[in-house]
């Protein structure tokens, strides 16, 4: 690995190792994507990370109400940890994540401030080496925004909700124009199809309603429902939780979900035992001067 530049851990797995390839998957996926909803600025998406295969369309669909020629300084990169436990939240503060399609800088200053300003945030590499949750949505980024950006890769691996507020309170400088933030999430994980779009569309529904306390009741009456199969509504609960933080006293935001589908939609998948892929966007409202 070069000095400070994370190497892809699933690329030839969840996307294309060759950048050829993975070019012509991702102008197959935004040319069947949504088509943008709103013209006012995208504050922050939500968006699965799944292989391609299965969640890429639902991803390029939000990526998609991001109009290619804006200008973001930097992406805030944030998702939860699936191969590592640990406490708080990691920043990758050096270098930048590399992937077939060509390096992205980290924003070492900004994380650099993040770890100082509180005991929750690390800048521990290890949790980066091997999770995908973010690594996937960098593609989509790299090939849809047509002017360069710098990038704050966050992975959490706390489950405990005081944790997305305190992450909340530390990322609200940063939460202004000229900022992206992408929350790196699937949905429910292995329950039969028509439940899964039930408890998605449920849980969506909540996100969409902008108050983190009905966020989390939802996820909790989904798991009391004893649906069979069900391990989770959303893998990256937290991670969305620390989001609705930052929006829900904002006036300024609005959020609209964009689309859902799940792993039974596609040829690969099993009806049987699916995962959720929700698409939602929280849009910043023109000021009028």
């Amino acid at each position: 690995m070069e000095m400070g530049y994370r190497e892809p851990a699933v690329a030839g797995m969840f996307y294309e190792r060759d950048s050829n390839a993975l070019k012509e998957h991702l102008k197959k996926l935004f040319s069947g994507a949504r088509s943008a909803v709103s013209d006012d600025e995208v504050a922050a998406v939500i968006v699965p990370h799944a292989g391609y295969v299965f969640s890429g369309g639902v991803a390029a669909s939000a990526f998609n109400q991001i109009p290619p020629d804006t200008k973001f300084e930097r992406v805030f990169l944030i998702g939860s940890s699936h191969r590592m436990a640990f406490d708080g939240a990691s920043v990758y503060s050096s270098g930048g994540y590399t992937t077939p399609l060509g390096k992205v800088e980290v924003d070492q200053d900004v994380a650099n401030k993040m770890t100082g300003s509180s005991s929750f945030i690390s800048a521990d590499p290890a949790a980066h080496i091997q999770e995908h949750s973010l690594e996937v949505e960098l593609p989509f980024l790299q090939y849809h925004l047509r002017h360069p950006f710098k990038l704050v890769p966050i992975v959490m691996g706390s489950q405990n909700p005081a944790a997305a507020s305190e992450l909340a309170k530390v990322l609200k400088q940063w939460f202004t124009p000229g900022n992206l933030l992408v929350i790196s999430t699937d949905f429910s994980h292995y329950p039969a199809y028509d439940d899964a779009v039930e408890v998605d569309n449920q849980t969506a529904r909540a996100i969409v309603e902008n108050d983190p306390h009905e966020f989390l009741k939802t996820l909790d009456d989904n798991n009391r429902k004893g649906i069979a199969g069900l391990a989770t509504t959303s893998c990256g609960w937290i991670s969305v939780l620390t989001l609705l933080h930052l929006t829900h006293l904002v006036d300024e935001v609005y959020y609209k979900h964009i689309e859902y589908k799940n792993s039974g939609d596609s040829q690969f998948g099993d009806k049987d035992k699916v995962v959720g892929y929700n698409a939602i966007v929280v849009f910043r409202k023109k000021i009028e001067r």
